[in-house]
């Protein structure tokens, strides 16, 4: 399918960026009945030692990111941290299998057909960068919701492009779009619509090589495999959210680095601290921030702090998706803006 992993159905929601599609709204009963987690730990698990293919890898992933949200809930109910998914992972496999020589033994067999199955699935990596602290967990959300707000946006184009056709007829072109690719200058229009004119042209700079003949010349003609236009927009998105974070991601690594432990995907109360006062130091000269930008930072440095104030320890995804939120987009402000940063960092 054009914008779906072989075998794979993409979730139901239908906004960029927004909420985790196709899960939670379970019952309180349901999320902490014992039996349904361990059911939940035997979905996620297979047998240790024994190869892992791509379908069952993706449905690991699947279920783990599942579980780790039904974990959130659990864990904030009752007033404590969350884990690092790294942290969730483990949990997970310890629950299943108890010993730890199996535990590891299973861990070496999934991170095997991690770096097996990684390399041209965009999804796969990010949750290979996830696990190494290096993403937030809500990245693999917005993949999958960029995924599904890719394909709609692909149907609306369809119709568009043929006003007033039977259904039959509609069908028979999607059909002949997922045999033969899709139109580059339908790419085009998906792209332009979905990313702010500087980022949907470095996008589109990417996709146009992969048109086939007679080339980015002829956009109406010219056929894009649609299996490489969906990797492409993904792993652009991802780049993206890389870049985002980048400042942050130097400055806790630099924590990380000077902490006596490994921190692994987990901040202190003292490390929470230390970060967000980083964050809100700028080198740059004070006339390249966006203007007033310098006094709305000291300002979210003090909301920042007062949220870390009952938290004894934070996970990097809690921080960078909530509480320090705010204060990376101001960040980029105070230096100037991010466009003005991120020329050519996003080509590889």
């Amino acid at each position: 399918c054009i914008m779906e992993d072989e075998g794979v159905s993409s979730p139901g929601n239908s906004k960029f960026g927004t909420g985790s599609p196709g899960r939670g709204n379970k019952g309180y009963a349901q999320i902490h009945d014992p039996r349904h987690q361990r059911e939940r730990y035997e979905r996620f698990v297979g047998k240790p030692g024994k190869e892992i293919s791509f379908q069952q890898l993706k449905d690991h992933i699947e279920n783990l990111y599942s579980s780790k949200e039904e974990a959130n809930e659990r864990l904030r109910a009752l007033g404590l941290p969350c884990q690092s998914l790294e942290q969730h992972f483990y949990s997970c496999l310890v629950r299943r299998f108890e010993k730890l020589p199996v535990v590891e033994e299973y861990a070496r067999t999934f991170f095997s057909a991690i770096e097996k199955f990684a390399e041209g699935n965009t999804e796969i990596q990010a949750f290979g960068r996830i696990m190494q602290n290096r993403l937030s967990e809500n990245v693999a959300v917005v993949l999958k919701t960029l995924k599904e707000t890719a394909k709609k946006l692909l149907h609306q184009q369809l119709e568009e492009r043929n006003l007033g056709a039977a259904q039959a007829d509609l069908e028979a072109q999607w059909a002949d779009w997922q045999k033969n690719g899709l139109p580059l200058s339908v790419c085009d229009a998906v792209v332009m619509h979905m990313y702010e004119a500087n980022d949907a042209e470095e996008l589109m700079e990417q996709v146009r090589p992969l048109a086939g003949s007679p080339g980015p010349g002829l956009p109406d003609i010219a056929r894009v495999p649609g299996r490489e236009f969906r990797e492409t927009l993904l792993a652009f998105q991802m780049k993206l959210a890389e870049f985002y974070i980048s400042d942050f991601h130097y400055m806790y690594f630099e924590i990380d680095r000077d902490a006596l432990q490994p921190c692994k995907g987990m901040l202190t109360n003292n490390q929470a601290f230390q970060l967000a006062r980083r964050m809100a130091h700028v080198d740059e000269p004070e006339e390249m921030a966006v203007p007033g930008s310098r006094f709305a930072l000291q300002d979210e440095l003090s909301n920042t702090v007062s949220r870390l104030a009952d938290k004894k320890v934070i996970s990097l995804s809690e921080c960078i998706d909530d509480i320090f939120a705010n204060l990376i987009s101001l960040r980029w402000k105070a230096r100037g803006g991010i466009d003005r940063h991120k020329v050519g960092k996003l080509v590889e």
